[in-house]
């Protein structure tokens, strides 16, 4: 107890040097009570899918570890993935560690950039929120995060045509399920999962009040 009591100490301390005294306050407001709302899909990646193709001539690939790509990446980063008061190269760093460590990034560029991104964790690279516990992903198990669509291409089957690829890659990489969890409010994103797990999701509702989770997972839909 004494040693984890140190242990968060540490850490609020050095969130106090990079972040300030508000950045402090706004960390420990937010841990102090939180509610999310998630939509658990489980797509079964052995089974045949449909093909989806965009409506927009783009170039579906994996990004790599290139300053190039890791450019991209970052101007094309979203706010909603962007931690408070994080600067560009900030920004890099957090992409270049997750390519590094392994994670991947499926990407659709139009005419020379990026468009839409689905990130990609696995069994050696990632620990999720599971409804009681962070756990390890199984070896034959993925998870899908970060997916975004810049707002001007939505609309262009980009999601379903990113989805496509990359169950063409997990499955040529003898994975069998994925995971992703995805906010019931957005519609496009569930639709299409929906249409690849073939089944209603789950849904996960967590409270966190006081350093306390307590989590509620709904029963298996069909």
């Amino acid at each position: 107890m004494i040693s984890m009591i140190k242990n968060k100490m540490r850490k609020l301390r050095v969130y106090y040097e990079k972040q300030g005294l508000w950045g402090l306050f706004r960390h420990i407001v937010t841990n102090l009570v939180n509610y999310n709302k998630w939509a658990i899909f489980e797509g079964d990646i052995t089974e045949n899918h449909d093909i989806i193709e965009a409506k927009i001539p783009v170039i579906i690939r994996l990004a790599t570890t290139s300053d190039r790509d890791i450019n991209s990446l970052a101007e094309f980063w979203p706010d909603t993935y962007t931690p408070p008061f994080s600067t560009p190269q900030s920004v890099r760093e957090l992409i270049a560690g997750l390519l590094t460590a392994g994670e991947k990034c499926m990407i659709a560029e139009y005419e020379g950039k990026i468009v839409h991104m689905n990130w990609m964790g696995f069994h050696d690279t990632h620990e999720y929120n599971s409804y009681e516990t962070k756990r390890k992903l199984e070896p034959d198990e993925a998870i899908s995060y970060y997916t975004y669509c810049a707002v001007e291409y939505r609309g262009n089957n980009l999601m379903g045509a990113v989805r496509t690829t990359l169950f063409s890659f997990l499955a040529e990489n003898n994975y069998k399920k994925i995971i992703s969890y995805v906010i019931p409010a957005n519609t496009p994103s569930v639709k299409v999962n929906t249409r690849f797990s073939g089944k209603q999701p789950r849904i996960l509702r967590t409270w966190k009040i006081l350093g306390l989770n307590f989590n509620f997972l709904s029963r298996e839909r069909t």
